[in-house]
């Protein structure tokens, strides 16, 4: 999934910086009897790079 948008609001402790953002993201899902029973995916890490600038 790819994601977009502008930083207009509290996020995490950092506050709105108006940058804007754009990420990749992936998410993998354990299926039991129709239920999820398990998640995992990629982080904050290249969100959270961005709104600081680094």
């Amino acid at each position: 999934m790819r994601a977009s948008g502008a930083h207009q609001g509290l996020f995490r402790g950092i506050a709105p910086t108006r940058r804007h953002v754009n990420v990749a993201e992936f998410a993998m899902y354990r299926v039991v009897s129709g239920r999820i029973a398990e998640m995992t995916g990629s982080g904050d890490s290249e969100l959270l790079s961005q709104l600081r600038g680094t």
